[in-house]
């Protein structure tokens, strides 16, 4: 299991769409994060955590984001603070 928390900023405008292939409809919401060491990374969230994402941030918004890194590089968040 791999866990990872880091601390940055939203980085880009949330995309927010819905996944259509799967047997339900699975929302997921796509940004840029910056961490503090001025890179930048991919993230995503499914589901709750999606929803969450799109209603309560904005660009700039400092956040603490626990996810795992995915095979891609990218980040899927579990939890936003």
């Amino acid at each position: 299991m791999n866990l990872c928390i880091i601390s940055g900023s939203v980085a880009s405008e949330i995309k927010y769409d819905f996944l259509y292939e799967s047997k339900k409809n699975i929302a997921i919401a796509n940004f840029k994060f910056k961490m503090e060491n001025s890179k930048y990374i991919d993230v995503y969230a499914l589901d709750s955590v999606a929803d969450k994402i799109y209603a309560k941030l904005k660009n700039g918004e400092h956040i603490l984001i626990e996810g795992r890194i995915r095979d891609n590089g990218r980040i899927e968040v579990s939890t936003i603070w």
